[in-house]
């Protein structure tokens, strides 16, 4: 394979794998129930929370 044709090829596969992940994440996030948390390695962890809107 051209190395030109690896360049161009790598950041549409890096945008893939960024949107796989984040599809992914999204859906843990949304099965999670409220005070859970997930921990993504040294990024740290997150907690769900869910909050009231209020108008005003």
């Amino acid at each position: 394979v051209p190395r030109a044709t690896i360049a161009r090829s790598l950041p549409t596969e890096l945008k893939k794998a960024y949107n796989l992940v984040a599809a992914d994440l999204l859906q843990t996030f949304l099965q999670m129930e409220d005070g859970e948390s997930v921990r993504l390695g040294d990024l740290g962890a997150f907690q769900k929370k869910e909050q009231k809107l209020r108008a005003s």
